[in-house]
């Protein structure tokens, strides 16, 4: 019995993978909490919460340093929550 793999394996980074000019430019952050409270007797969730905020910044790469004027900048902020809990 002979096994052929349904694709081929290779160490090399593909394209996505590779990081491009633009995401050398933005600087992120991200802050992610959450919490489960299961009972263990019975196996159903009691309360769920999900929470994810992040924030993008980039500034104009071609500002020039010594100039008076301040850079031409873009802020992105997202939340996402999620949040289940069970009702008598």
């Amino acid at each position: 019995m002979s096994v052929i793999p349904a694709t081929e394996t290779n160490d090399q980074p593909t394209d996505q993978q590779l990081p491009s000019k633009f995401e050398e430019l933005i600087d992120t952050t991200e802050t992610y909490t959450g919490g489960l409270k299961i009972d263990l007797n019975t196996g159903k969730v009691i309360e769920y919460v999900d929470d994810l905020k992040a924030q993008w910044l980039t500034i104009d790469p071609q500002a020039k340093p010594d100039s008076d004027k301040q850079p031409d900048a873009v802020k992105i902020n997202i939340i996402r929550s999620f949040s289940i809990e069970k009702v008598d």
